[in-house]
């Protein structure tokens, strides 16, 4: 069964705070933690080819089936750190995909930019989060609070 998950973790400040699980059918829930419209699940359907869109942004980026994590000082019990340049308390994201035998697993802190794939992960969740239309699937009324 392919699917896939969007996450942003949490910062000290108000950025949001949820998951959304997208089905190869374009079924997803969002399951909302802090600062987003809703308190609890929530069930839709994206617009047709969502997923294939996703999947389409994961292979032309180059990191299907690749493992990329970087994460700030404070997430390593192990001591291993791999981004000195943690400057700040930004809210974090993943994403993962299932897609058969193949594994994409992708994280990192918006405050981690000591690394050379920085760039190209700042397009490639612009890209992700531009597809699922998070804007609105956080935020329904997003256009009336402007």
């Amino acid at each position: 069964m392919a699917y896939f998950e969007f996450e942003e973790r949490p910062s000290l400040a108000t950025a949001p705070v949820y998951k959304i699980v997208v089905m190869a059918d374009d079924n997803f829930m969002l399951f909302p933690e802090d600062y987003i419209k809703y308190k609890k699940a929530v069930h839709g359907i994206l617009p047709k080819g969502s997923f294939k869109k996703i999947s389409n942004i994961v292979e032309q980026s180059g990191l299907k089936g690749k493992t990329t994590i970087h994460r700030g000082r404070r997430y390593y019990d192990d001591g291993k750190v791999n981004c000195p340049s943690f400057y700040t308390d930004s809210p974090g994201v993943e994403f993962s995909q299932i897609d058969g035998d193949t594994e994409t697993y992708i994280t990192i802190d918006w405050g981690c930019t000591d690394y050379p794939e920085h760039g190209k992960l700042m397009i490639f969740f612009k890209d992700i989060k531009s597809a699922l239309d998070v804007r609105n699937l956080i935020y329904p009324d997003y256009t009336t609070r402007q």
